[in-house]
């Protein structure tokens, strides 16, 4: 009995670290760049940027997101994981990007506020990503970092080299975590529409279970 009790132990230590170590894998898409030669096809271009979403997708989807820190409104350093509770949205945009404001201040408050009509009860966490490029811009940063904090009551900076470990490629990028991490659903860029990013998010949300 003692044997098999301590088989079982060691399956399911053994089985955890296989789990945990399936985290999200960073993935490098710079070597696409020198596909993208001058006088290419706008459909060539199309298939590049294709390949590269799916690469970017099938290292992130249905995985764990690694230790990733964050600072939040107290100026604290904390592991992003901390923040997480049954579902979550994970919203990523940088400052310089018009697309990626637009979607964090305007198609995404509309799609939660969809949802919470629809009684879908989810926790949001916002990330603003501080680079080289905000140190000579500070009033641009703190200026989108105050307008997110004041629509996300969660909303934190997160370095770009943190966000890398994320497959932060695009903003707005968007994932479903469940309360451990694993990523359900990860899109990058504006969404197509309204309706579609509700859809999308509603049916994400709908496959965490409690």
């Amino acid at each position: 009995m003692k044997t098999l009790i301590c088989s079982i132990m060691l399956l399911n230590v053994f089985l955890f670290y296989c789990i945990a170590q399936d985290t999200i894998i960073p993935t490098d898409l710079s070597r696409y760049n020198k596909e993208l030669k001058p006088g290419i096809t706008q459909d060539k271009v199309m298939e590049i940027t294709t390949k590269k979403m799916d690469e970017a997708k099938q290292n992130t989807l249905g995985k764990l997101i690694p230790r990733v820190f964050v600072q939040n409104a107290d100026k604290k350093v904390i592991e992003l994981r901390t923040l997480l509770k049954k579902h979550n949205i994970l919203a990523i945009t940088a400052t310089h990007c018009s697309w990626g404001k637009t979607g964090l201040l305007e198609d995404l408050p509309k799609a939660i506020k969809r949802l919470e009509e629809e009684n879908i009860k989810c926790n949001v966490i916002c990330l603003l990503v501080r680079d080289t490029v905000d140190q000579l811009d500070t009033a641009s940063f703190n200026s989108l970092l105050n307008q997110l904090m004041y629509v996300y009551p969660v909303t934190c900076i997160i370095k770009k080299t943190e966000a890398d470990k994320l497959n932060f490629y695009a903003s707005p990028t968007r994932y479903i975590l469940d309360k451990r991490g694993l990523v359900s659903y990860y899109s990058l860029g504006v969404s197509s529409s309204e309706d579609g990013l509700f859809n999308e998010l509603k049916g994400a949300l709908s496959t965490i279970n409690d």
